[in-house]
């Protein structure tokens, strides 16, 4: 799940401890990966509303993880998405119930069981 606030708007912020509130209270998956994605990195110190010590501190409390990204110039746009793409993987294909490849040392996916190369010709 991303929950978003912009870093030059206080009430985003405020708005954040809700959102993530409500996730966790209408979710039976623990392990539901939430990210925090503060937006507008790239505007100057002086108009943020919202520290990284604040941010920090917030994804700490709650046990998410967050990135300042800017959509702007781009800042932490694709690490954020990777991120969570990342954990949402590990989270459905590590599952005793869900999928799983597994393969051993002596497997090798180029090869059929004569030694032969079966890869695409």
């Amino acid at each position: 799940m991303i929950v978003t606030c912009a870093l030059d708007n206080r009430k985003s912020f405020a708005n954040l401890k809700k959102w993530i509130y409500s996730i966790k209270e209408n979710n039976s998956n623990e392990k539901l990966p939430i990210v925090i994605i503060a937006n507008k990195c790239d505007v100057e110190l002086s108009n943020r509303e919202i520290t990284k010590e604040d941010i920090h501190c917030f994804a700490k409390e709650w046990g998410v993880e967050y990135f300042e990204t800017s959509a702007k110039d781009g800042t932490n746009v694709d690490e954020s998405f990777e991120f969570l793409f990342n954990m949402i993987y590990k989270t459905i294909y590590t599952k005793n119930e869900g999928f799983k490849i597994e393969i051993s040392e002596s497997q090798n996916l180029n090869e059929n069981n004569n030694g032969k190369n079966i890869c695409c010709k």
